[in-house]
């Protein structure tokens, strides 16, 4: 009956083992891991605290060196291999040596009895403990192999304050990862856990110290009997081992590699695009740069340096400084959404290359359009310029009249929300100002979008890892053609005082693609561009929202921009020449210097001008015209006139440009008045048709709550050569006005036919419609 109960019993501990075995957690399991984030160059730039509050990055035992492993195994168990948990002459040993011969107390614990107390938590100071402690390490070899227990022991080894397991270890007292420590610094490291709480007094640039000095060397001693070849590595055994404390563990880049830990949440490793070295050169120069400008209210800005030709983020500083509460330094300047002012512009632009509507030497007028057309930052106007000026001085009036013109499906908002900007609003929120920076955008998205100009036109995705798929995509945002165009104007952008005078940075070492920003009130100022690989984008501002006169692209942005751009120089030669021969389909012409257009025969100079054929506009140029002159007079001659005649070429502006002119008292030489004894309507057929500014095309007036007429501007541009025109109302005349004068009149609720005619005759026409307003604001 005894024999049965014993072998029953015996059944059943061997199942119950066996089952255990079978649903044993892995010790990875059971313990929360540290996050590592390295630089591109594997420098630690953050390790965070696990869940438990301590430094513990866990690493695979295949991920040890194979002679730290033994040197270990050399110290704390070299039977470890063999023994069932604990060793017995081990432990016949120590308690020979502590309580009979009472020589001290000699440790008999094994690796596994180690990890047993650490595991479970022991107490193991008294014969009690211990005796759980080898039940508890018999038990551990019973659930676990030898990998697992000892792969555990390697990650969960005390080594100070609230650091366990030797990577993290390394990391901490070295800087550098396991595999990379010599056999001084290995066998140091493997020193601490017999008295962790020594490595408290190692703080900053400290050494390793002297309490474990005696048991370093004999440990050595022991490593070199086994390994005679070592003997010559002696002499770094005399010296001292420079050792860094806790309280200097790295924090670098760190919006960066707070914004990578957030999107990469169940990696313990991330391997990140960072250059660390260009990373300290940034903040080094922002530094700098905030220091010097203080005085004038500067004193916070973020920038961040891409390489298009695979998107990944090689710096990027979300502030001046991470623990400056008052200029709210936590919050990422790289991620916040922020107006990017004027560096919009740039593609639309590509978009209106793209379209056929003009091309880098098209004439556009910077001149008031309606009513509601925007300012430009100096509330100043140029008049006629050409496209490429116009991009390159940001205007915002041109800028608005060419946003009206653009394809309605393919427009700078549709552009833009198939970029990838996040957070948009409706296509009627943000009207004409759109290029002028009512949509926010973050620097992330602006500098893809700058990568996407660099790229001819291909998706640039940004990435913050090392090892991404190529973010480089084959999907066509913007022809190569457009690209290369806009690309051409922006690198005659005027650069600000100072920049040019960086040796070599402009001719000799590749062009600067560039653009600046200013947003609404001087919130926002910014600087992006690209240079041969890299797309830079920086940004000058308050993140509270807060304007100040030195927000302005071009006076703070800028400045900081080319600093950082003169530092990317002395990294590499540049390894792609921008040039209009990327894009096959391009073309160099010959156009009309005043006009844009192609000359015609009375064109006296001429200019050069990059083309798509096909799809660039290609008028001939008729602001130079041919005109009839008496010589007695040099009034103009008509069929009528009488007397000698010359032909003399003329300007042909209209009225509104040509009063530009005026107000600047700039002489044009524009054609005379016709001859008295000339009948004004029969020259209809020359000059240029009357152009309705106001009432404006596809806009529906709104008649106010308790009024039944809405107040209807009038606004138009005529030729030079008109003095009178007469606007209708269907059949009704309603006003007869000068060329520059404007007029407001009140309509009904309806649908009118509003008519100019000129005093010439030419005349032209729009309808409109009126209607109640439903709004009692």
């Amino acid at each position: 009956m005894k024999k049965l109960i014993f072998i029953s019993t015996l059944l059943v501990f061997s199942i119950i083992c066996f089952l255990a075995k079978i649903d044993v957690v892995k010790f990875e399991h059971i313990y929360s891991s540290s996050r590592a984030v390295y630089a591109r160059d594997e420098t630690l730039l953050r390790l965070t605290l696990a869940k438990d509050d301590s430094y513990r990055l866990w690493r695979s035992i295949s991920r040890f060196p194979p002679q730290f492993i033994e040197a270990v195994k050399v110290k704390e168990d070299r039977w470890f291999d063999y023994h069932p948990g604990f060793n017995p002459f081990a432990l016949f040993r120590s308690v020979l040596s502590t309580y009979v011969l009472d020589e001290g107390r000699y440790g008999g614990s094994t690796i596994t009895m180690q990890l047993a107390r650490l595991h479970y938590k022991m107490d193991t100071r008294n014969i009690w403990g211990k005796v759980k402690q080898i039940v508890a390490s018999t038990w551990l070899e019973w659930l676990y192999s030898k990998d697992q227990i000892i792969e555990a022991y390697l990650n969960l080894v005390p080594l100070g304050r609230n650091i366990q397991g030797y990577f993290a270890g390394s990391y901490v007292y070295f800087r550098r990862p396991l595999d990379q420590l010599n056999l001084a610094e290995s066998l140091a490291l493997i020193q601490i856990p017999q008295n962790p709480a020594a490595m408290s007094n190692v703080i900053g640039e400290g050494t390793f110290p002297s309490i474990y000095l005696s048991s370093w060397r004999h440990h050595f001693q022991d490593w070199v009997n086994d390994h005679p070849d070592d003997e010559n590595l002696r002499p770094s055994f005399a010296r001292a081992i420079p050792m860094k404390g806790l309280d200097t563990m790295p924090f670098l880049a760190p919006h960066f590699t707070t914004s990578l830990l957030i999107n990469t949440k169940n990696d313990i490793e991330i391997n990140s695009s960072l250059d660390v070295n260009l990373q300290k050169q940034i903040e080094m120069k922002i530094d700098r740069f905030i220091e010097a400008r203080k005085n004038r209210g500067i004193d916070n800005a973020a920038a961040l340096i891409m390489r298009w030709t695979d998107g990944q983020v090689l710096a990027s500083v979300g502030s001046a400084d991470f623990f400056n509460n008052k200029i709210s330094g936590q919050v990422d300047g790289t991620l916040a959404k922020r107006s990017p002012g004027s560096t919009l512009k740039p593609f639309l632009y590509a978009l209106a290359f793209e379209q056929g509507l003009l091309h880098p030497e098209s004439l556009v007028y910077d001149l008031p359009q309606d009513f509601s057309a925007p300012e430009n930052v100096d509330s100043e106007f140029l008049g006629p310029i050409s496209a490429a000026d116009a991009l390159a001085k940001s205007r915002n009036i041109p800028a608005a009249d060419l946003l009206r013109k653009l394809h309605p499906k393919h427009g700078l908002y549709e552009f833009l929300k198939f970029s990838g900007i996040s957070n948009m609003r409706d296509k009627g929120h943000y009207g004409t100002s759109l290029v002028m920076g009512s949509l926010d955008v973050t620097m992330v998205e602006l500098a893809a979008l700058y990568g996407t100009l660099a790229s001819n036109g291909l998706q640039v995705i940004p990435t913050l890892l090392k090892n991404s798929v190529p973010p480089i995509r084959p999907i066509k945002f913007l022809s190569a053609e457009a690209s290369v165009l806009v690309k051409d104007i922006l690198k005659r952008v005027p650069k600000p005082s100072g920049a040019v005078k960086s040796k070599g940075l402009i001719n000799e070492e590749g062009d600067i693609f560039w653009k600046t920003g200013t947003s609404v009130g001087y919130r926002d100022a910014w600087t992006v561009g690209i240079w041969d690989d890299y797309v830079v984008a920086v940004w000058v501002g308050d993140f509270s929202g807060l304007g100040h006169p030195e927000f302005m692209g071009i006076k703070s942005a800028a400045p900081l921009f080319f600093q950082l751009m003169d530092g990317l120089k002395y990294r590499q030669k540049p390894l792609y020449a921008f040039h209009h021969a990327w894009a096959e389909n391009i073309v160099d012409s010959e156009v009309c210097s005043l006009s844009g257009e192609l000359p015609s025969k009375f064109c006296p100079f001429t200019k050069k001008s990059l083309f798509i054929p096909g799809t660039s506009p290609i008028e001939v140029c008729d602001h130079h015209r041919p005109v009839e002159v008496l010589t007695e007079t040099n009034l103009r001659a008509c069929s009528e006139s009488k007397g000698d005649r010359i032909v003399k070429v003329f300007e042909t502006w209209d009225s509104q440009t040509l009063a530009f002119f005026h107000s600047k008292q700039l002489t044009r030489a524009v054609a005379p008045d016709f001859s008295p004894e000339c009948n004004l309507l029969d020259q209809k057929g020359t000059g240029i048709e009357p152009k309705i500014i106001s009432p404006r095309i596809g806009l529906s007036y709104q008649v106010p709550i308790k009024e039944k007429t809405a107040l209807i501007p009038l606004k138009a541009i005529v030729d030079s050569d008109v003095k009178e025109v007469f606007w209708f109302v269907g059949k009704g005349l309603v006003a007869k006005l000068e060329p520059q004068q404007d007029k407001e009149i009140r309509l009904s609720p309806g649908n009118h036919l509003i008519k100019i005619v000129d005093d010439h005759g030419r005349a032209s026409e729009r309808f409109i419609k009126v209607k109640m307003s439903t709004s009692r604001l």
